[in-house]
């Protein structure tokens, strides 16, 4: 995992709930799904810090940062857009913020690509997943570029995760083809086994 001893996560929450999937430092929390534990674990175990904020505001965000010395946040891309909105009026230091995390839900390209340019300092990276499987696939801060070898992928959900197999599956349950239509499947040690006291919804979703 990413971050290191001394990072500080900041969590603004508006419910209990837990952090999301990749390590590091500074957090703000999207809202809903379990998988956002492991986040929460992975800062601890490096020593790392978590400063929980009430709710989402992203005046409050960018003050956080700046008086903790924030180093990972996670944000939705609407949270993104806001907190880029917010940056000229919030006379705020982001100069130790190192990450941003983002995932629930499709980007914009000139959104991400905003976002990049107004924190040039700043490493992106993409996370996607869902409650069921953990996080399926990642797209790693040197493709967040628009220029070079590793350019041209800011839409893309990225590769698959440590540890998870991912195939794009026709209805039939045969390998879908390169630009043929199907449906994400995912084999994962952290894959479920199954939901709570639903036999019938757990054998509709998981197979072989």
């Amino acid at each position: 995992p990413q971050g290191a001893p001394g990072d500080v996560e900041i969590l603004p929450v508006e419910r209990h709930q837990l952090a999301d999937p990749q390590a590091g430092g500074v957090e703000q929390l999207e809202h809903g799904a379990v998988a956002q534990g492991q986040r929460l674990v992975a800062v601890a175990l490096q020593a790392g810090a978590h400063i929980p904020l009430p709710a989402f505001d992203p005046a409050a965000v960018l003050n956080a940062i700046s008086a903790h010395r924030a180093t990972h946040v996670t944000l939705v891309p609407t949270m993104i857009s806001r907190v880029l909105d917010a940056m000229p009026g919030a006379n705020a230091d982001l100069a130790s913020l190192r990450r941003i995390i983002y995932g629930a839900s499709p980007i914009p390209e000139a959104l991400l690509t905003r976002a990049i340019e107004s924190l040039p300092h700043v490493q992106f990276g993409q996370s996607y997943g869902q409650t069921e499987t953990i996080t399926i696939t990642v797209l790693p801060a040197e493709r967040h570029v628009a220029n070079g070898p590793m350019a041209g992928k800011l839409k893309s959900a990225g590769v698959p995760a440590f540890g998870a197999i991912v195939e794009v599956r026709t209805a039939e349950g045969a390998r879908a083809q390169p630009g043929e239509l199907g449906e994400i499947c995912v084999r994962s040690g952290s894959l479920m086994s199954g939901y709570w006291r639903n036999p019938e919804a757990s054998a509709a979703t998981l197979k072989n």
